[in-house]
């Protein structure tokens, strides 16, 4: 049975209400609680290019629904997906699809074992020492943007690569760099770039 079967009939990130989604505009600035996702074929092409293994932390920020953390559980060998969403509608959707993934037989309950859900602002939160992170940051303001950036390349001495739909904000001082980068599509686009950064 796939693992998007677990997440049928669930609400999506867009059905937050004004009050939720003014809760993640207030800590993260106007337009940080836009919500869109990647198509589970553009996530297939990030995970391939990651291959993540047992030894990787996979860090997804602003983790909307949790779909991504169920793809990348049940189709990677990840050690663990650590999931933080502000949104506490979006957050208790991903609650409930985990627990319904935890529902459809030894693999969904094995990959609901690997998944972390966080309620929690990215910006403060206590972050693991992730290897991986994933962050679909387009609506994102710059500044948000650009401090999220900061934080990775500051904080997480381990990391392979953060891969995002938006490139590195033009004055970014510090170690990360393009390393990456390759077509996608989106829920609110088409044709998007989608780019992998890393030291």
């Amino acid at each position: 049975m796939p693992w998007s079967d677990a997440f049928k009939d669930l609400p999506d990130g867009f059905q937050a209400a004004p009050s939720d989604r003014a809760i993640v505009d207030a800590a993260g600035g106007r337009g940080a609680a836009i919500y869109g996702e990647l198509i589970e074929a553009t996530f297939d092409r990030i995970l391939q290019w990651w291959r993540p293994g047992p030894e990787d932390i996979l860090l997804d920020l602003g983790s909307g629904t949790g779909r991504f953390a169920a793809q990348a559980a049940m189709t990677t060998e990840v050690g663990e997906v650590v999931a933080i969403e502000l949104s506490r509608f979006r957050h208790e959707t991903a609650v409930e699809g985990i627990e319904r993934l935890r529902a459809l037989g030894p693999d969904g309950a094995a990959a609901a074992d690997r998944i972390r859900l966080v309620e929690d602002d990215f910006l403060t939160a206590s972050l693991p020492d992730a290897t991986l992170v994933y962050c679909g940051s387009t609506c994102f303001p710059a500044e948000l943007w650009a401090c999220l950036c900061r934080r990775v390349d500051r904080e997480l001495p381990h990391l392979r690569s953060l891969i995002a739909p938006r490139p590195l904000p033009e004055d970014f001082q510090g170690r990360l760099r393009e390393i990456g980068r390759f077509p996608g599509s989106a829920t609110w686009m088409d044709e998007i770039d989608v780019y992998a950064l890393g030291r």
